[in-house]
Parts: structure tokens; sequence; C-alpha cells
């Protein structure tokens, strides 16, 4: 076992640095508390208890190590020390039972049948879940167990066997089962009103801003002294609380709710909505996935017609007999022709029976439900599909010319143009306007440029009758729910008594449910600004995708931390390979979750996005791929080439990346279904609510994307892209923290303990290990304070495999498998905000991946950008971070990252990665190589620029003959003081004070 220094020297005798210098061994303290062998003063007794205890809480990493064959004397004189603590005539009983009590805590024996405690509520519970994993990990925790070198055997002779101790683990922690669960389960109880309080206050506006007022103001300074800390934390609480709080307190003064409601609506995603209304939703969302599955199936028959069959095949889904008789009738396409017009039928019918569709209407029309799409009307409607489909039930409308007209004339045999009567009908007088039709002719439908493509039409045809069929079922379901129909009176509004709102019609509902409903029939008419700007949002999201659905590191992340927020949403394990099972057998409780909204279709959320591959093939300018500029014409030969072509590229790359990101989500999402569904039902609940219960834990434990309220919208489009993830994260983690902190301490046990037990097995000194620790850049597990940090030292043999020619340390950072991203604060780089959370600096997305490089701004590591590499530093923000990838010479991250590595060079100021670890941290997986000198320089390096600019500022305070002698004094003073806070700082970072 070789013991190497961190900046490579090796062997601890005689080390030497790169340049063949002799270099002094630095202390290696066996015991980091109390040094066994040399220790004069003695301990107070809790000092004794608190280092026995600690030990003992060990237990399972200390018999790892012992098994390892790692630092077996320092731990034989740490166990001899301990002994003597609990001989002591006057306090070993105490020590003795601190001793015990560590030994009982070991989180390797009680960490996995506590956490069936949640399960436990009839003795067949005790029995079936928690006894047989108690005595499992009781032999677990016994096998791994340190044993002293001249412990003897309790059943015969000689020494202590791992097998013995095994049994002897199994048999304490059976026995003490029974108490151990009385206790949890008591705890539970009593803790649970305590949880809810806390959480209560932390929804509360001015909890939350206390809550992360204190967080960031603890965290504002790493370096500062603890009572600094706690000090900033305070003043960080006082703001927080009172600015979150204030529109409150101004409404409590006004004596109304108009301030906080509003502030409310904008930040709060279902802000005020029943519980009823929200699960209604979910289901609404999941109909039309199952909805748009369904005439997908349909439409990937006609998308694969050339373009002359498919003009063929719309020219006889115009017409009621299918154009027999006439030379739009082809044979070969009846069959797709009759399965298009008999789902239209079905779906049209639906509507009827929801009350959306007037049925004199639909009979009359019950031929001539495709949708008609002219070039002229698609130029002028917005470019986002959402919006495209609310606007389409134009096509329940009446079709063609519709003309006010004067009854005499009509009388007299006159149109409105001219044209012979015959062509014209009366239409219904409406409030008292005598009205006309006619349907246009086919020289004025190629004048507006109509669009002769079953693909398109049958597409905007499915998405309308889709979404309205899912509407109509929404309005029916909350029409039934007295949580959403409510008595009239004046905070109520009335649902227009009309067939847009089909049985929700004439009924009164909150405010705030109204302004929701809203959502679904209102259309703002298209802009010049927001036409551009759907544009922008629909090339920032394909740069959105490239830096998530295709990048390995995010696939890997996505998966781990999506597994952390399952446990601790308090989801049951087993019902992950469950929900897995389910989702590939599609069976009955895969159906319920599709229903319900758990998991969606790549289909509907691509819509929500603008990437539709549908729209991108039929759309008025083929999404992007070619301009159109020839009308029809050059649409039709744009829809060829999209089909053709660019569907085989988008499968084979961006689609299936696509359908594995979302994967990685819904597996998570389905198991956590199943355990809500079941807690549901044996709570009592009612089977649908039971179902909108789960779906909603479902989906807003693992980001609900289809919550998006004014400010989060606004954010994700401009400032912060990927702050969906956060701003669904965060108060999940509160709620979390106020109802169940032992989910923290729990995976702060994990993590701290696969960490001692690298370092134990690591060969590195002690003192090399501390020191490391003291340099690091301090990044808490999910941003809270006192949590260990987001790093795992990794043991000697993972360092022979990964980094077998390095002298550096290896450390896994974790932090970005963790729930919520990076907390880290930013030190105030260039292009970063002091002080403000790393997940929360405004990136501005696609404009920032091209505007930060032109203005000489790395803003990801706050460095500036010489003269000469911003269009490179612009173009490889641009692009996929995959390795292998350099486009005009210029690398990707990725790319950069392997090939410094494979170069075989050691950097001054960089990290040296080896190929493996530069491969692992592509992939996910980042094990860092942490030198002390490095992170010395680097230190020293960021404090020297604070004090050059002290003193160029002092030099110019001398240069500067407009001060007075006492004013010039004055300024060069506080310039020597604020070097002395630097300096001050720049010790405590070292770890010199």
């Amino acid at each position: 076992m070789s013991n190497r220094f961190l900046d490579g020297r090796p062997d601890r005798e005689g080390r030497v640095d790169r340049d063949g210098n002799p270099v002094a061994a630095g202390p290696n303290t066996p015991n980091r508390f109390l040094n066994a062998s040399t220790q004069d003063t003695r301990p107070s007794k809790w000092e004794a208890m608190f280092y026995v205890g600690s030990k003992a809480f060990q237990d399972s990493i200390r018999g790892i190590t012992q098994a390892a064959g790692y630092r077996e004397k320092e731990m034989a004189e740490e166990q001899a020390y301990m002994e003597r603590l609990m001989d002591d005539p006057e306090y070993g009983p105490w020590v003795t039972g601190a001793y015990f009590t560590g030994l009982m805590a070991d989180p390797v024996g009680w960490g996995l049948p506590v956490s069936k405690l949640k399960h436990l509520k009839t003795a067949k519970d005790f029995w079936g879940k928690f006894f047989p994993t108690a005595v499992t990990s009781g032999a677990a925790a016994g096998a791994v167990s340190y044993i002293p070198e001249d412990q003897q055997s309790l059943v015969g002779d000689g020494p202590m066997t791992r097998s013995e101790m095994a049994g002897l683990g199994a048999l304490a922690q059976g026995t003490l089962s029974p108490a151990v669960a009385g206790a949890g389960k008591l705890t539970k109880k009593v803790y649970e009103p305590i949880g809810d309080a806390a959480w209560s206050a932390l929804k509360h506006p001015a909890g939350s801003g206390a809550a992360v007022g204190g967080l960031v103001g603890y965290n504002v300074d790493p370096n500062a002294p603890q009572s600094d800390k706690l000090k900033n934390m305070a003043i960080g609480a006082t703001f927080g609380a009172s600015s979150f709080g204030a529109p409150k307190a101004i409404d409590k003064m006004r004596g109304n709710t108009e301030l906080s409601d509003k502030f409310g609506e904008a930040i709060i995603p279902n802000f005020k909505l029943a519980d009823d209304m929200i699960y209604a939703m979910n289901r609404f969302r999941g109909r039309k996935s199952l909805y748009a599955k369904e005439w997908e199936e349909t439409l990937r028959g006609i998308r694969d017609l050339p373009l002359k069959d498919r003009k063929v095949l719309y020219r006889m889904l115009q017409d009621g007999k299918f154009g027999m008789g006439t030379e739009d009738f082809d044979l070969d396409q009846l069959g797709i022709a009759s399965e298009s017009r008999a789902l239209i039928q079905e779906y049209g019918q639906a509507l009827v029976n929801l009350g959306v569709l007037d049925e004199s209407t639909f009979v009359k029309n019950i031929d001539d439900y495709l949708h008609t799409s002219y070039r002229k009307w698609e130029d002028a409607m917005p470019k986002g599909p959402m919006d495209s489909l609310r606007t389409s039930h134009h096509m329940f409308k009446m079709r063609g010319k519709v003309e006010a007209f004067s009854p005499e004339k009509w009388a007299r045999g006159e149109t409105p143009d001219g044209t012979d009567q015959s062509l014209w009908e009366v239409i219904k007088d409406e409030n008292g306007v005598f009205r006309v039709r006619r349907q246009w002719t086919k020289e004025e439908k190629m004048q507006m440029g109509e669009i002769e493509d079953a693909g398109y039409a049958m597409l905007k045809t499915g998405m309308m009758m889709g979404h309205e069929r899912g509407l109509g079922e929404l309005f029916q379901e909350l029409s039934a729910s007295p949580q959403v129909v409510l008595a009239k009176g004046p905070s109520t509004v009335e649902v227009p008594n009309n067939k847009s709102w089909g049985a929700l019609g004439g009924k009164h509902v909150s405010q705030e449910t109204w302004n929701q409903l809203k959502k679904f029939r209102e259309y703002t008419g298209p802009t010049a600004m927001n036409q551009w700007f759907n544009r922008y949002k629909a090339a920032n999201s394909v740069w959105k995708g490239l830096k998530t659905i295709v990048s390995p590191p995010v696939h890997f992340a996505n998966f781990v931390s999506s597994g952390h927020m399952f446990d601790m949403a308090n989801g049951n394990w087993a019902d992950f390979p469950k929900a897995a099972k389910q989702m590939y057998n599609q069976d009955e409780m895969f159906d319920k979750m599709v229903e319900d909204g758990v998991l969606g279709t790549s289909f509907v959320q691509q819509l929500r996005e603008g990437q539709s591959e549908i729209l991108k093939m039929y759309g008025n300018d083929s999404g992007g791929y070619i301009r159109i500029g020839e009308g029809p014409n050059g649409l039709a030969r744009a829809v060829d080439w999209t089909t053709r072509v660019a569907r085989k590229i988008k499968e084979t790359t961006w689609d299936n990346a696509a359908k594995l990101y979302q994967l990685e989500d819904n597996i998570w999402r389905a198991a956590l279904y199943n355990t809500k569904y079941r807690e549901a039902i044996g709570n009592g609940m009612s089977e649908m609510k039971a179902r909108g219960f789960a779906a909603r834990q479902a989906k807003e434990f693992f980001v609900d994307y289809d919550q998006n309220p004014p400010v989060l919208n606004a954010l994700r489009h401009t400032m912060l892209p990927f702050f969906s993830y956060t701003y669904g994260t965060v108060p999940r983690l509160a709620e979390i923290a106020a109802k169940n902190p032992a989910k923290y301490m729990k995976w702060a046990g994990i993590y701290a303990g696969m960490n001692m037990l690298g370092e134990n097995i690591s060969g590195e000194d002690d003192y090399v290990l501390e020191r490391a620790k003291e340099l690091v850049k301090s990044n808490p597990m999910m941003g809270l304070p006192f949590m260990p940090n987001a790093r795992v030292q990794t043991p000697e043999f993972v360092k022979d495999v990964v980094a077998p020619d390095s002298f550096d340390l290896q450390s896994l950072n974790a932090e970005r498998w963790l729930p919520g991203g990076t907390f880290s604060l930013s030190e105030g780089g260039a292009g970063q905000i002091p002080n403000f959370p790393s997940m929360a600096q405004p990136s501005f997305g696609l404009a920032g991946a091209v505007g930060w490089p032109i203005f000489g701004v790395n803003q990801f590591s706050g460095t500036t950008i010489p003269e000469g590499r911003k269009t490179e530093t612009a173009i490889r923000n641009l692009m996929p971070n995959w390795e292998g990838l350099s486009i005009g010479g210029v690398q990707s991250w990725a790319e950069q990252k392997l090939n410094r590595a494979e170069s075989g060079e050691r950097s001054r100021t960089q990290d040296d990665y080896t190929p493996t670890t530069a491969r692992l941290s592509n992939a996910g997986i980042r094990i860092e190589p942490l030198s002390i000198n490095k992170m010395q320089r680097r230190i020293v390096g960021k404090y020297n620029k604070k004090l050059n600019a002290t003193k160029v500022e002092i030099r110019r305070i001398k240069n500067e003959r407009s001060y007075s002698d006492e004013e010039q004094e004055k300024r060069i003073a506080e310039q020597r003081e604020k070097q002395q806070k630097i300096r001050a700082e720049m010790r405590r970072a070292l770890g010199n004070e």
C-alpha cells in the first residue's frame, strides 16, 4: 500500500517533488480527534462520549477497512484508546453507553429496515416486511463490523470470525426490531403535526422567503467564520421574509387579497385550484395523449405516401362519396380514406355526446369534417403549434363564403357576388341578420393557396378533434365536482352557456378556476413581435435539446437524481421493477397512468415546445428545414424532402435520445404512481380520487412540465432556459425537509459513509485528505448548510484503475446526481452575479451561448475570453457536447477534455484528467483530480487579483490631484483596511486560521 502525496510525491519516506527536491512529510495523526499513543490530556466526559460514539457509529466502515487490509495499526490504536475510555473509573459507563448507542445507530444495520417503517400498519406488515429486513441487515452489519485483534470466539476456540459476527448481528437486530419499530412509529406520529406546521410556514410567502434568504445568507461567504455565517443567515432570512411577505402585508392593510393573488398567480403553479380541478387537468392531458396516439396510427400510413397520392387522398376525403365516378377516385386509396373518415366521424359523434358540437351541424357535415387549410391563412397564424391548435376550432364553423345580405334582394333572385343563386343557401338568422353561404370555387381555393395534402389536413383535423374531445371530457368531469362548481356568489364567475364550454356552460366557478379555463379558449392574434419570438423559442428549444436529450452526462444525472427523488418522496423500491414491467406489457395499470396524464407521448411533449415531428413535415414553413417561398407548390416539395430525408435522420438521433430521456423520467413517475395509488386506496380514497392523487404526486415530484405560471414561462424562454427543473424540484425538497427530514439524514449518511470508507482505503495520508477537504470548494449536498460535501473519495483500487499514474487524489463529484441541480454560489466572476446560486445565474439560453462570448465572457467559468477565441467559444457553446465532435477545427468541450488527457502533458493550472476519467466525466461520472498545490495556487491567485485591484486604486488615489491631503489619506486608509480583510479571507480559505 503506497502513500501518495497530492502533487506527485511517492512514498512516505524520502519524498521528492517533480523537480527532485526533498519534501517534508506532513503530519499523519492516526486519530483525528485524539492521538491514542501520545494524548496526555484527559478528555472531558462529553468529549470522550462523542469520540467513542462516533467511532462506533462508523463500525461498519471500520470493519470494511479492516477486511480490506487498510489502517490496521491506526484502528488498533483507536480501539485500545476507546477501551481505556470505557474503563475509566469516573465516566466509563457513560462512554460505554455511547459506544453501544453508536453501534445500534450504525446506518448499515438500521438504514434499510427503518425505511420500511412507513409501510407498517399491521402485525403482518411487521413480520412480513420489517423483521426479515432487520435480521438481514443485522447479519450484513455484523459481517462487516470491526473485530478487535484479541477478540475471542463466543461459541468455540480461536478468534472471532466474521460468520459468527454476522449471526450475532442478525440475532441482535431481530431481538431489537419490535422496540425499534415501535419507537419509529411513535416518533413518526409525534413529528407529523410538527412537520405539517413547518410545511405550512414554508408555504407562506414570508416563510419561503425566509428559507431562501437564510440559505443564501449562510452560503454568501463560504470562508467566513461560523459566527458570521449565522449572522448572514439571519440577515438573509429577515430580508427574504419581508420581501416575499410584502404583498400579503399590503393586502392586509388594504383589506383585500388583490396583490397577493396576483403575486401567487404569477409564480405559483395551480394557484388556489381545487384538487379535483388539478386531477381533471392531468386526465385531460393524458386523454389527449391517447387520442394523439390513435391519430398517429392513421397518420403514419398517410405520411409515407408519395405527394401525388396524398393529394388524391385529400380530394377523396373532401367528397362525400370519396370521389367515385370522378378523376379524383383511386381504388388503392379507398381503404385508408375509409379508415380516416371513420376516425373523423367517431370523434365528431363523441363531441356531440359531450355537448361541444351541435348535433344538427354534425349530421349535416358528417362527411365533410376534414380540415381545410389555406396558405393565406396559415401565413397569418402564429407558428407555435399550440396556438394553431387553439384556433383550429374554426373547423366547426360554416365553410366557404358567408355574407350578410338583404332578404329583399334574395327574394328577387340576387346574390352577393352575382353568381347563380343555386350555388348559395340561406343560413339561419342570427340576431336578426339575414345571411347566405356558398362553397369556395376551385379558382378561389387556388388563389388562397389551398394545401392539398391529406397528411397536413388529417394532422390539423386530429389536433383539433383530439383537443376538443379532451376538453369536452374535462368540462363534463368538472361539472360534476362540488369542489369546482360553486353556488352563485359575488366571488364566482358564470361560465358562458354555449357549446364552447360543453357540460360546464352556465355553471359558476371560482375566479382562479375561470382564469385557468380561459387559457383553453383564449387566442392572441399574431404580431410581428410574437412571430419573431416564436421563431426564437423554436430555435432555443433545439439548443436546449442539444444540451439535454442528446447529452450523455445529462441522461446519467437525470436517471440517478430521479432515483434519489423517488426515495425522498417515500416511493417503494419494489414498485420500480413492477412499473417497468407494466410499461413493457402495457397492462391495465399502464393504461391508468396514461389516461391520468402521468406518462406523455413524445408527440404531445413535442407539441408543447413547438417541436412536433409531424408539423415539421407538414407545417407551413416545414418547421425550419426549408423556407417556403412558392406557396403550396413549394410546401409540397418541402414536405416530400422532410418526409424522405429529415425524418430518417431525426428518428435515428434526436427521437431516440428524446424517447430515452422521457423513459428515464417516466419509469420513476410510474413507480411513484404505483406507490401513491396503493397508499391512497389503503387510506380509503375512492378509485378516481386515488388515481388523481397518485398522478399529481408522480408528476410533481419529478417536475410537472405542464405547470407554467407566467414568471416561469418568461424565465425559461429568456434568462434561465433550464429553470423549469429547479422551479419544480426546490419546493418538493422544501416539503421533504419540513415533513420528513430523516430522508436528508439518510442520504447525508450514505454519502458521508461512502466518503469515509473511500478515505480509509484510499492509501493516502490523513494529512493529505484533510488538507484537500480544507481547500476544495464548499458544495454541501442539495445546498443545505451542515450537510456533507457532495463528494466521495475514491478507494485505492478504483484509483489504480481510472488513474494509475496520477499523483492526485481522485474525488467523485456527485453534485449533479442529487435533486435540484447545482446549488453552489458563484464567486462573482466575469458575467456572474456575485454570491448567487449557479443554477439561477442568467444564461439567456441560445442568445447567451452566442452573446456572452461576443462580449468576451465565459460565463460558465467566470473568466474573460481573449481576442481570437471568442468565435471559437461561441461555436463550442452551440455544439452538442460529444466526444469525437469537431467543427472547423473547433472541438466540443468533451472532445477537448479527452484530447488534453490523451496528450499525457501535465498542466500547472488545469486539472490533469486521465483518458479514463475524462471519458467517465463525459459520460456523467465526474471523477475529478484534486491537487493541493493547484487548489492553493487558485485560491491565492483569486485573492491576489483582489489585492492587485486595491493596489491599483491606491496608486490612482496618490496621483489624483483633486483630493486634499486629508481626503487622500482617508481613502488610502480605506484601501489598506480592505487589503487586511482580503488577506484574512485568503488565510481562512487556505485553512490557516
